[in-house]
């Protein structure tokens, strides 16, 4: 999956959002066990919906799920992010 910097959401399996296509964007982030982002596509919740679930930090990602109840599509990554080291 990536996300550019223009909002353009592109999935390797050939699934794609252009930022247009955004119906709402809901800020989640005060939710004490859940934080997170969430993105429809749709005109309700049960339209295509990204979610990003934050860390405690509430700056980074620890998880994506992408989601799309009327075609019974539910489909959840975790994101680890790469620090430091030398790569050999």
């Amino acid at each position: 999956m990536i996300i550019e910097s223009n909002g353009t959401v592109d999935f390797d399996t050939g699934v794609s959002f252009d930022a247009s296509m955004i119906m709402s964007i809901a800020d989640r982030r005060n939710i004490e066990n859940e934080p997170r982002i969430q993105i429809s596509y749709g005109a309700d919740d049960d339209g295509q919906v990204i979610q990003l679930f934050l860390n405690t930090d509430l700056q980074s990602i620890k998880m994506i799920q992408y989601r799309y109840r009327t075609e019974n599509i539910d489909v959840t990554t975790t994101v680890v992010s790469v620090t430091g080291g030398s790569g050999g």
